[in-house]
């Protein structure tokens, strides 16, 4: 029974200890500034005259960085949070050496509690449509206006209305993005109302027709919409972009983009928002958010934004004088983590451990008589009987171990067994 770097003791059973399996125990002890590990702390005299457990080790006790923990063999390993109710992800969870990190699948976004939410990407992403962006549920699709068509969805193509022959031309048609054109033939003009060519010197009498369409486009026409002089009616721009000031607006060439977007309407290029976030991350030390004609820095969990509005410090909750009740505050980067004392564990909130009452999960594992107390339970036995080497099952007892040898750097004591209330000279 020697430890090495370490020494064991006997103890005879306390009084409360009257319905236990053995008549005597030893308990493992190590020397200044060692610590067991990978074995049992106390080892126990069995029924069949051998003594109990795991031999430990005297190692010293490592502080395991987060991410981290101590093996049997005293050394810090892996601890792969992915392993314990998939991390907290509620999609995927991706183990790395000392963390972890959570994803969402296709068309969701991570949220600061590891949760996924639904991308709306006719909101985050509204450049990704030419005109009107229809969101679902982890997806989108793309809707055109008049005088364009969509064969994929996601983009409008022009519909050629003179090749289709969809135009009310008397002699010309030519097609223009979006829309069309008329044009007369040599020698004849087109009239005011865009559709009628007439030959020279016989014009009709256009003064009603023009001022109606003059009327009709002041009335409905806004610095969102261009005029069809074919049509009479106001197509909107495309997305994220007005009416060009001070231009005629009588084609979408006269629709230019919003201040904080680029494109070209004319070129079917879609107005697209700057990504200020795109350059150096917009001066933010964690996470940027990207809004339309602008962007702001923000801070995870754990974390608060400084006065320059750029820089994330840490939040040391340990500053806190409500948090960890029976244990020990160690401050992380962005977290704490309350290190309770043996036998407690943190609530869920972190600002206290409590005792884990093993009994009440399955007896403890114990047979018959579970004990809780602060910081710990025990496994008892009623009558004359006594608990195996597992500590959980009960048998009766009908031998005493054998005396144990000094170990080296240590003692056994006291230099006396016990049996029942009675000490055994030996």
């Amino acid at each position: 029974m020697r430890i090495a770097g370490g020494y064991l003791t006997t103890h005879p059973l306390p009084p409360d200890y009257s319905d236990d399996q053995y008549v005597y125990y030893i308990q493992y002890h190590c020397l200044s500034g060692l610590s067991l590990v990978g074995g049992d702390n106390i080892s126990y005299c069995q029924s069949n005259g051998q003594w109990s457990g795991r031999t430990p080790k005297c190692a010293v006790l490592q502080k395991c960085d987060q991410g981290f923990v101590q093996g049997d063999d005293g050394a810090c390993t892996d601890a792969n949070e992915c392993n314990y109710n998939n991390g907290g992800c509620s999609h995927i969870c991706h183990n790395f050496i000392g963390g972890f990190y959570c994803s969402c699948q296709r068309g969701y976004q991570l949220q600061q509690d590891q949760s996924c939410m639904d991308i709306n990407e006719c909101e985050v992403f509204n450049q990704a449509c030419m005109f009107d962006c229809v969101n679902i549920e982890g997806s989108f699709y793309c809707q055109c206006i008049s005088g364009f068509i969509s064969h994929d969805n996601i983009t409008c193509a022009d519909i050629d209305e003179c090749a289709m022959n969809q135009h009310e031309c008397m002699d010309t048609c030519v097609n223009t993005v979006g829309s069309y054109l008329c044009e007369c033939f040599e020698g004849r003009q087109l009239q005011v109302d865009g559709i009628t060519c007439l030959d020279d010197g016989n014009d009709i009498d256009t003064n009603n027709i023009q001022n109606t369409i003059v009327t009709e486009t002041i009335a409905e026409c806004d610095g969102r919409s261009y005029i069809n002089v074919q049509t009479n009616t106001c197509i909107p721009c495309p997305t994220n972009s007005v009416i060009l000031e001070g231009s005629e607006a009588i084609g979408i060439a006269d629709c230019v983009c919003q201040p904080g977007y680029h494109g070209n309407p004319e070129l079917l290029l879609p107005c697209s928002d700057f990504n200020e976030c795109s350059d150096g991350n917009y001066g933010c030390s964690h996470l940027c958010v990207n809004t339309d004609g602008g962007a702001h820095c923000d801070c995870p969990t754990g974390y608060e934004l400084d006065t320059d509005g750029r820089l994330c410090t840490d939040t040391n909750e340990c500053k806190e004088s409500d948090v960890c009740e029976n244990g020990v505050c160690s401050n992380t980067r962005g977290s704490y983590e309350c290190i309770c004392y043996h036998g407690y564990m943190a609530q869920t909130d972190h600002s206290s451990c409590i005792d884990i009452n093993e009994c009440e999960i399955e007896n403890g594992g114990c047979s018959d008589i579970c004990k809780n107390y602060q910081g710990g339970f025990r496994c008892a036995c009623p009558g004359s009987a006594r608990l195996l080497s597992n500590g959980k099952s009960c048998q009766a007892v009908s031998h005493v171990c054998s005396p144990l040898m000094d170990p080296e750097h240590g003692h056994v004591l006291p230099a006396r067994l016990c049996q029942g209330d009675y000490p055994i000279t030996i």
